[in-house]
């Protein structure tokens, strides 16, 4: 993290980033917090800046009251980036207000904050290489393995049940497989997330069914 005239600056080489920030306070009441928050970008080191998105948030706090008479606040989230396009990154935070009790009271500068904190997770740059290498192995493989059993399955008499159940499974996993990520190297993928959610949900969903199936069709066997 690199602190740009009181603005937070993240270089972004990475895919995948999950912020969250912790506050502490005097004791002053405080059981809501009200900030904007605005997030820019830039391709070039001295270009200019390009907002992507700006918010108007309020957060319910959760704090304790710590031996030197200040409130340490829990962790609030943040922001999350599932495709990281651009080079850099700029996150302004501002608190415009504080609400004290249950009103707003304006006021100037962030006397009342003591403590400031943002807890950053990502994925390393050798991390990331590996993993995006291990997806592009691992997709073809296991494409020409559902391949392959398709066509055995088309030559038999009949398909079970489970046989059915094993081919949505593995077309769930080479879905699952694509290394869609790479994709955000050369082109702005802010779906990312929901893509890689769906179909994780997708694979989990087929996974269990497999198990059900499986389990009920040697279950009467064994009986």
């Amino acid at each position: 993290l690199l602190h740009h005239n009181g603005k937070v600056l993240l270089p972004a080489h990475l895919l995948v980033r999950v912020s969250s920030i912790s506050l502490s306070f005097k004791d002053y009441g405080l059981n809501m917090l009200r900030f904007e928050v605005a997030l820019g970008y830039r391709d070039a080191v001295q270009g200019p800046w390009h907002r992507m998105a700006r918010a108007n948030v309020t957060r319910t706090l959760q704090c304790q009251l710590n031996n030197w008479g200040y409130l340490s606040c829990d962790h609030l989230p943040f922001f999350e980036l599932g495709s990281c396009h651009h080079k850099q990154y700029l996150v302004n935070l501002v608190f415009p207000s504080l609400p004290l009790g249950n009103s707003l009271k304006e006021f100037s500068g962030l006397a009342p904050v003591s403590k400031l904190t943002t807890y950053v997770m990502h994925q390393s740059i050798g991390f990331t290489r590996l993993w995006l290498a291990l997806k592009s192995v691992c997709c073809p493989v296991t494409a020409l393995a559902l391949v392959w059993f398709l066509r055995r399955a088309a030559a038999a008499v009949s398909t079970s049940l489970i046989e059915k159940s094993l081919a949505f499974l593995g077309t769930c996993l080479v879905l699952y497989n694509v290394p869609l990520e790479l994709l955000s190297l050369f082109f702005d993928c802010p779906w990312l997330l929901v893509a890689n959610d769906f179909r994780q949900g997708l694979f989990i969903a087929a996974l269990f069914s497999f198990w059900v199936i499986f389990v009920g069709e040697h279950k009467p066997q064994e009986d």
